[in-house]
């Protein structure tokens, strides 16, 4: 049996939905109310306004990609670069490059909402990548060849959510193939 969602949940599930179906710039509190089958009293009253929404969609995708990144790191032998590994691998299933975990959704649309709405709104997914860019430093690669696979792993994630990559299936893949051979060079 499903576990039960909360209503702040609930309301997120419905957020995520709207910006999915309509976009960022079309998504409504009222909206998001009715889709949820709550006053729209109800929904202010757990989210004042629309950008705590977008606060909390923001929130919520770094939380779901922290938890499938241990998902991943748990199922990597334990290697020197297995957390560089894991990063990589997670942010490419997070954002649908990959097809490994079966994510159902396409969370990152909570990001494009944030940014659509108001840059500041992403401050926590900024420092969470600064705190990586950090760790890549203390990696077995050394930050330059780390720094080079993150970047090279986000700029495939942002071209493939953008739908704008020239890459065809089978070079994503080799690509993939190789950046990942990258960080086993060491292990």
């Amino acid at each position: 049996m499903p576990k039960p969602r909360n209503a702040k949940e609930k309301i997120l599930d419905c957020a995520e939905e709207l910006v999915t179906k309509i976009g960022a710039a079309n998504m409504t509190l009222d909206a998001i109310a009715e889709r949820a089958g709550l006053s729209k009293g109800g929904l202010l009253y757990h989210f004042s306004t629309k950008d705590a929404l977008l606060r909390a969609m923001v929130t919520r995708l770094l939380e779901r990609f922290e938890r499938l990144q241990e998902q991943v790191r748990g199922n990597l032998p334990d290697t020197p670069n297995r957390d560089l590994k894991a990063y990589v691998i997670a942010s490419l299933e997070m954002n649908g490059v990959l097809h490994r975990f079966h994510i159902k959704k396409n969370v990152c649309t909570a990001l494009l909402a944030a940014i659509a709405n108001d840059p500041k709104l992403v401050t926590p997914i900024r420092e969470y990548h600064r705190r990586r860019v950090n760790a890549l430093a203390r990696t077995a690669l050394g930050f330059e060849k780390s720094a080079v696979i993150f970047f090279a792993a986000e700029g495939l994630t942002l071209h493939e959510l953008l739908q704008v990559s020239p890459l065809s299936k089978k070079q994503r893949d080799q690509f993939i193939r190789f950046l990942l051979s990258m960080i086993d060079e060491t292990n």
